[in-house]
């Protein structure tokens, strides 16, 4: 989920990358933290990427909120580079990483996103876009096994 009060951040931040692609997907977006909190229970985002200030709820409010009342919820910064008081603070509420709003890139959200290390949910609550994150992620060893037991035929 992507949570920003301005357009063209939110709407970059999801145009810039192939989601599927890299076994994500964007199930909601809103432009302050009051708009964000219901979809957040709603669709049940993994990961939250959001901006700090906002209102009519900012983004420290957001987390704050959202740590009591879905815990398992990750958060990823979208700053400026003059906000690392800002960061500073939302990590120390529960934010695990940031991204600058100016060097977004595909490759630096993916590799951000991918470093949360989000721990599968239970079978029947993974879906697709996981199952194939984990294929993706563990195909050398797989092949690595199918050979071995084709070999061993």
């Amino acid at each position: 989920m992507i949570v920003d009060d301005e357009i063209l951040v939110r709407v970059g931040v999801k145009s810039i990358v192939d989601w599927e692609k890299y076994g994500y997907q964007v199930v909601a977006e809103a432009s302050s933290g009051e708009e964000a909190l219901p979809l957040i229970g709603q669709y049940q985002p993994d990961i939250v990427m959001t901006d700090l200030v906002m209102s009519p709820m900012d983004g420290f409010e957001l987390i704050s909120r959202c740590k009591s009342l879905y815990p398992d919820v990750k958060f990823v910064v979208l700053s400026s580079y003059n906000d690392m008081d800002n960061v500073k603070r939302a990590m120390k509420l529960g934010a695990l990483d940031y991204v600058f709003k100016l060097k977004i890139n595909d490759q630096n959200i993916i590799k951000t996103l991918d470093d949360l290390d989000i721990e599968e949910s239970s079978k029947e609550g993974r879906n697709t876009y996981q199952d194939e994150k984990i294929l993706r992620k563990n195909k050398p060893e797989i092949k690595q096994k199918l050979l071995s037991s084709i070999l061993e035929m």
